[in-house]
């Protein structure tokens, strides 16, 4: 296994690219005493719908899906300019519930790449005519990803309980086809570990399955995480740290290692942090997590309900910024920009997210180390990848 942070993950650098540096400087000179910034986050989830055609058994977000709360489309547009303007370089359209049934998806696709912004689409696949529509638009840097966490349709349909007719053959059949229309377009299938236990619907013995499916159907990689789930507090939390099944985590190295022998110089085998972080016994303890969460300022999640500061808590009043029109003007951009600055300040992320699974817990103590030592902030090599 390996113990390197996949590019994809590593925050510090990407905040230390010469394209957005000055905004990392800006954020530290703040904190030493600096004035209040008018800044936009670097990086943004947005959930335009949360209406989703699928009723997943480990889905962590079942609380706020199909709901029917929607972006009024003209507003959005208003506060992606304007956060453009300001400094907005990606967006990845998530959910919340699934992007694709938003009805100005095409649209909305269209215009982030007008204004230059970066695109990435996290969706089921139920709706990959739609991908195929947007994907003359979707440049170098984009990409686009599958949640599927099943190699046999029996676990397919368990684990998601699809309300329309649709199998998972034929989800992969469609990105084959739409791999074909735009072969350089980045494609993932998105598998999330299951044991055999906690009540969950079972998929860790399908890694390898899975991994030869997506090979043949000519995705691009295929990434495994654990299953996550909610604490007390609502945070995320590694579900495995829950199940005391001590066999899990060989099994998992077992079959990982097995999916690893479908590697080629066109198709990749993903660990990700959180399920690195869970083979080699690594926690998320308070100690490793700062009394301020710097990366409130870079990276937000916008959706129907609000603006929140934290993927992991959307919905959580705790961590709301703003309502949905919250960057759709310049005076609502002040107030909300002074809002998350509030939180930063006041809001101890050490306390709230102390068993939380959270990615950007090294790039805190990076942020806090360059309070201290501005002088040690170097620039790094420029990516030109911008998602937080």
């Amino acid at each position: 296994m390996r113990g390197e942070t996949e590019p994809i993950h590593d925050f510090s650098r990407k905040l230390s690219q010469p394209s957005i540096i000055k905004d990392l400087r800006d954020y530290v000179r703040w904190l030493r005493g600096g004035s209040l910034l008018e800044i936009s986050p670097i990086s943004i989830n947005l959930d335009p719908t949360s209406a989703c055609n699928f009723d997943c058994n480990h889905c962590i977000d079942k609380g706020i899906i199909n709901k029917g709360h929607h972006l009024e489309y003209k507003t959005l547009e208003n506060s992606l300019k304007l956060m453009h303007e300001k400094g907005l370089k990606s967006v990845i359209l998530i959910g919340g519930g699934e992007p694709t049934l938003y009805k100005k998806f095409e649209g909305l696709v269209k215009f982030l790449k007008d204004i230059e912004i970066q695109i990435a689409i996290v969706t089921n696949g139920t709706k990959m005519e739609k991908i195929r529509e947007v994907g003359e638009f979707l440049t170098e840097g984009d990409w686009v990803r599958l949640s599927l966490d099943a190699g046999t349709e029996q676990t397919f349909n368990q684990m998601h309980n699809p309300k329309i007719d649709i199998t998972l053959q034929q989800i992969c059949e469609q990105t084959k086809l739409t791999k074909k229309h735009h072969p350089n377009l980045q494609i993932g299938y998105s598998f999330v570990i299951t044991p055999h236990s906690h009540g969950l619907i079972p998929n860790i013995d399908e890694m390898e399955i899975a991994t030869k499916l997506a090979k043949d159907y000519l995705f691009n990689y295929i990434s495994f995480k654990p299953i996550l789930g909610r604490n007390s507090n609502d945070s995320e939390v590694l579900a495995f740290n829950q199940i005391k099944e001590k066999k899990i985590k060989e099994k998992i190295k077992e079959n990982y290692k097995r999916a690893k022998g479908f590697e080629s110089e066109d198709f990749k085998v993903v660990e990700t942090n959180n399920l690195g972080s869970f083979l080699r016994e690594l926690t998320y303890s308070p100690s490793r997590k700062t009394k301020r969460c710097h990366l409130q300022f870079f990276r937000q999640v916008l959706t129907p309900t609000g603006i929140y500061t934290c993927p992991g808590y959307r919905g959580n009043k705790k961590f709301k910024v703003g309502e949905s029109e919250g960057y759709s003007s310049e005076e609502n951009f002040k107030e909300t920009n002074k809002q998350t600055s509030q939180k930063i300040l006041n809001l101890d992320t050490s306390k709230e997210c102390h068993e939380s699974t959270c990615l950007y817990a090294s790039t805190n103590q990076y942020i806090e180390y360059l309070i201290k030592n501005p002088e040690k902030l170097t620039v790094s090599q420029e990516r030109g990848d911008y998602f937080l």
